[in-house]
C-alpha cells in the first residue's frame, strides 16, 4: 500500500475516534457509572451583588446585574431597576448546579463550542467583589434543558441539567453570531410597579380631543359604621361606581370601561428606557397626553406622554412617570390604550328617542339620498330610493334604530383646538310630535384613518366617529337590497352582445353543438374560444355591485355615452348593462342596468373581461375550414399563381388534378395556356392559407388606406368565394399587414371584413406558391 493511501486511512481513523468520543461524552454507555460533580458548593444567592455575562469573542459587549441597596439595577441602562423574578430564577438554578463530567481534553473543546472564545461567560460576585463563579457555556445539551458547561480555567467539560443559556435569554443559532446578549432584556419595564388598581380613587385624562375626571363613589356601608367625622365605612372589598366630575359634560361614566382601562394600565409595559439626560428633548414639558392617579391616601401618580421617538418602524412615544427618575420609550398602542375614546368611557347617548316617536329618517348624503319610514305597525321601510330591487329584511329597522340610539365614538374640545369643520353629510329625523332633529357629520378629520366630527341638534359637545361607525350610519344600497342585476342562468344564456371602443361583434351559442360558441363580426363568423366567452358570461350573470347610487343623471358618470355595452340574453328575457367613467384616484368604474337605469360601481376586472382582444377571445382563422376548394388564386410583385382543379382521364379512371392557367395573346387573339401542377404541394399549400392563416385583430372600420392594391389571396369553392385583399398599409408595431377579406356566393356579395394580418404569415405562403410555380417551370418541355 502507498504512503499517501497509509496517510488517508490514519486521518480517517482519528476523525473517526473524535466522532466516537463527542457521541459517547453526549450520554453515557450502558455499562458506564458517571457521578454526578457539584459545581457551586457552598453557593449562596444571597451573598450575590453583582452578574456579568459575555460572548468570549466579544467581551467588551457584555451585560451586567448589580445590587445597590438591596435593589438590582442595570448599570449600562442608567442604573434602571432590573427583573428581580429573573436574576433570582438563575440564581437558584446555580445554587444547586451539578453536572457529569464527559470529556478531560482541551483539544475537544471546539467541538462543544466551549473554547475561551467560543463559549458564553458568567461571572458571579459577592457584594463585596470576590468572585463566586465562572462559569462557560457551551453547546446545548441532548435537550433544551440541559447543557455543557466548563469552571474557568478547568479542563472537564460537564453536562448539566439547566439550559443556562436559555437562563440567559442567549440563543445559539447553527450559523451566525449569538443572540440576546442584550442588557435591556434584563429590565423591570413594569411602569407602575407595585400600584393596585382598588387603590386608586380617581383619575384624570388629558388629550387635545378632551378632559375628563373620574371619581370613585363610596362602596357599600357596614350597617350603622361610620367613622367620627361621619364618613361611611365601606365593606372590605366593595367598591363604589366611578362618576365623571368634568364640569359641562352631561353622560354618564361606563363603570366597566374605567376600570378596563385603569387595570390595563397597570399592567403596562414599556419598550425600553431612555437617556435622562436628554430629557429636555422628550417632549415633555408642553405634553399633550397626561393622566393622573389619585389613591386612597391622597397621594398622586401623573403619566406624562412626550413625543414619537422616530427612531424606527415601529411608532413609539417618550413616557415619563412622577416619581421615577428616568423617561421610557413606549409603543402606541400603550398611549393608544390609556387615552381611550371617550365613548368607551361615558354614555354617549345623544338623543335616545324611542322608536315610537319618530316617522321617518332621511340620510342627505354627497352621493345619494336614503328615507327610511315606519308605519304603524312599527315596520321601517325604505321610501326612497325606488329600486326594482327586495329589500333586505330588517335591514331598514337596524339601521333606523343606529340613529336613534345614536352614540359616537369620541368627545372633542373644538373649541380648545380651534378646529372647524364643514358639513357634508346629515340625518333629519322627523318626529311624531312635527318637530325634527338632526346629527350632522363632517368632512373626514385630517390626519385620521377617515374620522369624521359629528354634531347633535341640542347636545352641548362636538363628537367623532370612527370610519366604521360612520360606514354603518350611511351604508351602501346593496346593504338595504338585495340587489340582483342580471336575473339569468349562466347556462341559458344564449347570445352576448358586446360594443366597445366603437367596435360590435356577438357571441352565439352554436346552434348544432350548444357547448361551442361562435364569434360573429361584421357579418363574418369565427369558432369562439369557449373558456374566454363562458368567463364574460359567468362574470356578467354573477355580478355584484361595489356601491348602488339608484337612479341618477346618466351623463354625471359617462353613461349617456358607454364606453362599453354588454347584452346578454337566453332568448326570453335580456339584460343589458353600461359600463361609464371611471372613479376618480379608484379601481372601479360607473355602471349601470340598462333596463332598470340603476346606477352602481364595479370592478375594473369587468371592464377588461369585455374588452378582451378578438384574437384572444376567439381562432380568428381567415378562410373558413372544411370546403372543398377548387379554385386557388395568388398575386404578388414576386409571384403569381391561377389555378383551377378540374377533371382529367389517367389510365380510364376520372381523377381530379390541379392546372395553372394563362391567358396569352396570340395572332388569333387571347388563347388559354395549361399546365398541370404538382397535386401534392397544391394540397399542403391550401391546407397550410386554411389553417395558419390567422388574423390579429379585426378592424372597427376601414382606415384611411392611401396607397394601392398590392396583392390577394382568393379561393373558391362551387359558386363560393373568398378573397384576401393586401393592401400596402402596414401596422409597424403588430408588424402587420391591413387586408380586406371579401365573400361572395353566385357572385353576390356577403361580407367585407378588414383584418391585420401578420407579415410573417403572410410570406409563409407566398414561400409555399413560389415552390409550386418553380416546380411548373422545370415541367415545360425542352427544360431539364
Amino acid at each position: 500500500m502507498k504512503s499517501k493511501q497509509i496517510l488517508i486511512l490514519a486521518l480517517v481513523f482519528v476523525a473517526l475516534i473524535v466522532v466516537v468520543v463527542v457521541s459517547r461524552s453526549s450520554r453515557p454507555g450502558p455499562q458506564t457509572e458517571i457521578k454526578e460533580t457539584a459545581l457551586a458548593e457552598n453557593f449562596e444567592p444571597g451573598q450575590v451583588g453583582y452578574i456579568e455575562f459575555y460572548h468570549g469573542a466579544k467581551p467588551a459587549q457584555k451585560v451586567i446585574l448589580e445590587k445597590k441597596d438591596q435593589t438590582w439595577i442595570v448599570p449600562s441602562k442608567y442604573g434602571a431597576r432590573a427583573d428581580t423574578k429573573r436574576i433570582d430564577s438563575l440564581l437558584n438554578d446555580l445554587r444547586g448546579l451539578s453536572g457529569e463530567a464527559r470529556v478531560r481534553d482541551p483539544a475537544l473543546f471546539e467541538e462543544f463550542a466551549i473554547t475561551q472564545k467560543q463559549a458564553v461567560h458568567l461571572i458571579v460576585r459577592d457584594t463585596g467583589g470576590t468572585e463566586m463563579m465562572h462559569l462557560l457555556l457551551g453547546k446545548a445539551g441532548p435537550d433544551w434543558r440541559s447543557s455543557f458547561v466548563r469552571i474557568a480555567g478547568g479542563n472537564s467539560v460537564y453536562l448539566v441539567n439547566v439550559g443556562l443559556l436559555s437562563r440567559l435569554g442567549v440563543g445559539r443559532p447553527k450559523e451566525g453570531p449569538l443572540t440576546g446578549i442584550e442588557a435591556h432584556r434584563w429590565l423591570d419595564l413594569t411602569l407602575l410597579p407595585g400600584v393596585e388598581a382598588d387603590k386608586v380613587v380617581a383619575l384624570h385624562l388629558r388629550s387635545p380631543q378632551t378632559e375628563l375626571s373620574f371619581e370613585r363613589a363610596p362602596g357599600k356601608a357596614e350597617k350603622g359604621s361610620t367613622t367620627p367625622e361621619g364618613v361611611v365605612k365601606e365593606k372590605p372589598g366593595e367598591k363604589g361606581p366611578w362618576k365623571l366630575t368634568t364640569a359641562g359634560i352631561p353622560y354618564a361614566a361606563r363603570d366597566r370601561g374605567v376600570d378596563a382601562l385603569l387595570k390595563g394600565l397597570l399592567n403596562r409595559r414599556a419598550e425600553d428606557v431612555a437617556d435622562p439626560a436628554k430629557e429636555a428633548q422628550y417632549g415633555f414639558e408642553d405634553a399633550k397626553y397626561t393622566a393622573t392617579l389619585t389613591f386612597e391616601d391622597k397621594t398622586t401618580k401623573k403619566i406624562v406622554v412626550g413625543r414619537e421617538t422616530g427612531k424606527d418602524e415601529r411608532e413609539k412615544f417618550y413616557l415619563k412617570i412622577e416619581g421615577d427618575p428616568l423617561p421610557y420609550t413606549v409603543a402606541a398602542y400603550v398611549v393608544e390604550r390609556l387615552f381611550e375614546d371617550a365613548g368607551k368611557l361615558l354614555e354617549l347617548k345623544v338623543l335616545d328617542i324611542a322608536e315610537r316617536d319618530v316617522k321617518s329618517i332621511t340620510l342627505d348624503g354627497p352621493e345619494k339620498k336614503i328615507v327610511l319610514e315606519r308605519d304603524e305597525k312599527n315596520k321601517w321601510t325604505v321610501r326612497e330610493p325606488a329600486l326594482p330591487f327586495k329589500e333586505t329584511k330588517d335591514a331598514a329597522k337596524r339601521l333606523a334604530e343606529k340613529f336613534l340610539k345614536f352614540e359616537p365614538d369620541d368627545l372633542l374640545n373644538l373649541w380648545k383646538t380651534g378646529e372647524v369643520w364643514v358639513t357634508v353629510s346629515s340625518a333629519y329625523l322627523q318626529l311624531a310630535d312635527g318637530g325634527t332633529k338632526e346629527i350632522s357629520f363632517s368632512q373626514e378629520i385630517e390626519g385620521t384613518d377617515g374620522d369624521r366630527y359629528a354634531f347633535a341638534e341640542g347636545a352641548k359637545s362636538v363628537f367623532s366617529v370612527r370610519k366604521h361607525t360612520y360606514s354603518q350610519l350611511f351604508p351602501g344600497l346593496t346593504t338595504l337590497f338585495e340587489v340582483e342585476l342580471a336575473d339569468l342562468n349562466r347556462k341559458d344564456v344564449s347570445t352576448v352582445e358586446v360594443e366597445r371602443d366603437g367596435q360590435k361583434f356577438v357571441l352565439k351559442r352554436d346552434p348544432d353543438e350548444g357547448d361551442k360558441w361562435l364569434l360573429e363580426i361584421q357579418g363574418y363568423t369565427f369558432s369562439a374560444d369557449r373558456k374566454k366567452v363562458e368567463e364574460i358570461v359567468n362574470y356578467f350573470t354573477s355580478l355584484r355591485p361595489g356601491e348602488v347610487l339608484g337612479k341618477v343623471e346618466l351623463a354625471k358618470y359617462g353613461l349617456d355615452k358607454p364606453a362599453v355595452t354588454v347584452k346578454l340574453s337566453d332568448g326570453k328575457e335580456t339584460v343589458t348593462i353600461i359600463v361609464g367613467d371611471k372613479e376618480k384616484d379608484g379601481t372601479k368604474y360607473y355602471a349601470a342596468e340598462a333596463e332598470s337605469g340603476v346606477v352602481f360601481t364595479i370592478v375594473d376586472k369587468a371592464v377588461e373581461t369585455a374588452k378582451v382582444r378578438l384574437s384572444q377571445l376567439a381562432a380568428l382563422r381567415i378562410f373558413p375550414l372544411g370546403k372543398d376548394y377548387d379554385s386557388f388564386s395568388l398575386s404578388t410583385a414576386k409571384v403569381s399563381l391561377k389555378a383551377k382543379r378540374e377533371e382529367r382521364e389517367k389510365d380510364g379512371k376520372k381523377v381530379k388534378v390541379w392546372l395553372e392557367t394563362k391567358q396569352l395573346a396570340t395572332d388569333e387573339g387571347l388563347t388559354t395556356k395549361r399546365k398541370q401542377l404538382d397535386s401534392d404541394l397544391m394540397r399542403k399549400l391550401i391546407a397550410k392559407v386554411q389553417s395558419s392563416l390567422y388574423a390579429t385583430d379585426v378592424l372597427k372600420e376601414r382606415p384611411a388606406i392611401y396607397e394601392w392594391i398590392d396583392d390577394w389571396i382568393s379561393l373558391g369553392a362551387d359558386d363560393e368565394n373568398f378573397s384576401l385583399t393586401l393592401h400596402g398599409m402596414r401596422d409597424e408595431k403588430e408588424k402587420a399587414r391591413y387586408c380586406t377579406f371579401h365573400g361572395t356566393k353566385d357572385r353576390t356579395p356577403t361580407f367585407a371584413v378588414w383584418f391585420l394580418v401578420r407579415e410573417s404569415l403572410l410570406e409563409a405562403i407566398f414561400k409555399e406558391a413560389a415552390k409550386i410555380v418553380e416546380s411548373a417551370k422545370l415541367k415545360e418541355p425542352g427544360k431539364k
